[in-house]
């Protein structure tokens, strides 16, 4: 027969109980104080803060219910702090200690600044705005040729600007000058000028080369579309195209390489690339359509004329194509 000792048991019981009245005033207390926590800190987790970890430390219930409004109380305050504070500006995005660098770090950046500057670049050449917007009283107006002024699609880079140091570095890099008549800087031992198909190409193309406006002798590397170049319109009614070069070469004298430009549709295109640069025809290229054979041979036959007629050197042709 088996005897049961009924206080062993009774004790059993007994601690189950406290050990469920224990939990469960730890689950209320869990309750009561994460609610209000979690409303002063909706991005935190709640039991990982300070005053959950003290508040469920707290054996006694009459000190927790004490400590939990004093809690409560001090983190609202410290929330109406916050709330009330003005926001903190966003960073500045100047680099203000840029002067107080070593001068030889201050060189390197502005030389990796100045990179692209440094190589050949490509002016694209437009009527000024100005002249544009006045185009009617400038074409019925006397002498229109002298009126005209042009733009480069290179603007003057920010280095010219900044200070005394970063402008003689982008001028000894560059090997650039000021041309009043681009309106920028550019370097005419290695940039090339590109005039390209504008719809009033018959008067700006001369009064560009030949204008007061313009620049033509200081060019020495010419680009233009096959399309104007083969089609160059003369001066003169009736005049042979052959003679009108010898002028303009007269014009020009230190013109000494001519790029013919295919597919050269969109002139926004060309305007807006900046960093756009050509990019010579293969020989197979070359062969492949009928224009650019008949561009080959009437620079050719030009060459041959110009040196018979004018007694000039050849000119230097390359066949190329845009690439913005």
């Amino acid at each position: 027969m088996k005897i049961i000792d009924e206080s062993v048991s009774m004790q059993d019981k007994e601690a189950r109980a406290r050990k469920q009245e224990a939990a469960l005033v730890l689950e209320f207390r869990h309750i009561r104080t994460q609610f209000p926590l979690q409303l002063l800190y909706p991005d935190e987790n709640v039991e990982e803060t300070e005053e959950y970890k003290t508040l469920m430390a707290i054996k006694d219930e009459d000190l927790f219910r004490e400590q939990l409004d004093h809690c409560l109380m001090s983190c609202l305050q410290r929330k109406i702090v916050e709330l009330a504070r003005p926001p903190s500006p966003p960073p500045s995005p100047t680099f203000t200690c840029f002067p107080q660098l070593p001068t030889e770090l201050r060189l390197k950046i502005w030389e990796y600044a100045l990179e692209p500057h440094g190589r050949e670049r490509v002016h694209c050449i437009d009527i000024s705005d100005s002249n544009k917007n006045n185009w009617g009283k400038i074409m019925t107006g006397p002498d229109p040729d002298s009126k005209l002024t042009f733009v480069s699609n290179q603007p003057i880079h920010g280095a010219v600007y900044a200070c005394h140091e970063s402008r003689n570095l982008y001028l000894s890099l560059t090997g650039a000058e000021f041309s009043p008549a681009l309106r920028t800087y550019i370097n005419f031992d290695t940039d090339i000028i590109y005039v390209p198909n504008l719809e009033i190409t018959p008067l700006t193309i001369w009064s560009f080369l030949f204008g007061d406006a313009g620049c033509s002798k200081d060019i020495q590397r010419l680009a233009m579309p096959k399309s104007l170049y083969c089609e160059l319109p003369s001066r003169t009614e009736g005049e042979h195209f052959s003679t009108h070069h010898v002028r303009l070469r007269g014009q020009m004298p230190k013109w000494r390489e001519t790029l013919i430009v295919f597919e050269d549709d969109s002139f926004e295109e060309i305007w807006g690339a900046q960093e756009g640069r050509f990019v010579d025809l293969t020989a197979r290229q070359k062969r492949k359509k009928a224009e650019r054979g008949y561009a080959r041979q009437y620079t050719q036959t030009l060459n041959n004329m110009v040196e018979a007629v004018g007694g000039l050197k050849p000119m230097d042709y390359r066949f190329v194509v845009y690439k913005p």
